[in-house]
């Protein structure tokens, strides 16, 4: 029963080291500005609102990753496909008598599908659920607005109770355009045998990138596995 528990709790603090070194890796030196890029500046990035314009069209490369996590506590990690989804502003909507916006979700090999988004005024939590059939999928997304930095709240979410962990500003680039943003990570309480990771990078134009992780204890597998689907904005 000890080695057990102590096997539980290796696999547990290296998945969230994980995450800690990529987050770490932030601090990075942004790439250098090409003749058409715009540098960047996040120190004064103030995010108190999202702005989705209708007709607005974003596209996202989706890559599906599988993570084992060997005996020696190595990860192996092998992309398992890689595809194209386009998220669509439709137009308002109201959700609950509080006023949101429509989407379609494509994906380039298999979803076409719905999605909502709104601002609750009274915990100031916005929202972005995508659903099929009638069932919230695993990738929504929950953030406390104003984005407040170093801060830390609790949040719910498919069922699920998440801490959200926000960091301070940093750029990143797409199509060589430096975007300020703020970094936010999601992830649920250790409970056995799942554990689940949530990314979050926004800014005012939405979602820049994000990804959501699944980890689930096997105890009779030497080796455990961990399912990311990584979403990255390329428009």
């Amino acid at each position: 029963m000890r080695i057990w528990f102590k096997n539980i709790l290796l696999l547990t603090l290296l998945f969230l080291l994980t995450f800690s070194c990529k987050k770490e890796s932030k601090n990075e030196p942004s790439p250098a500005p090409t003749n058409n890029a715009v540098p960047c500046n996040a120190t004064n990035l103030m995010v108190d609102s999202i702005i989705e314009i209708t007709g607005q069209s974003k596209i996202y490369k989706l890559t599906v990753i599988n993570h084992t996590i060997t005996q020696s506590n190595s990860t192996v990690s092998i992309i398992a496909g890689t595809s194209q989804v386009t998220m669509t502003v439709l137009g308002d909507t109201t959700i609950n008598s509080l006023l949101g916006k429509r989407y379609r979700i494509q994906r380039t090999d298999d979803w076409d599908i719905k999605a909502y988004s709104y601002l609750n005024p009274s915990d100031s939590l916005w929202h972005l659920i995508p659903y099929d059939n009638n069932e919230s999928l695993i990738f929504n997304v929950v953030i406390k607005l104003p984005i407040v930095p170093s801060s830390t709240y609790m949040v719910v979410s498919n069922s699920n109770t998440y801490t959200n962990v926000t960091d301070s500003a940093i750029c990143i680039s797409v199509n060589f355009q430096n975007y300020p943003l703020f970094p936010v990570t999601s992830i649920t309480p250790f409970s056995f045998p799942n554990l689940y990771t949530r990314t979050f990078n926004v800014n005012k134009s939405g979602l820049m990138s994000w990804s959501y992780t699944d980890l689930t204890i096997q105890t009779q597998n030497p080796y455990q596995t961990t399912h990311e689907w990584r979403f990255e904005r390329i428009n």
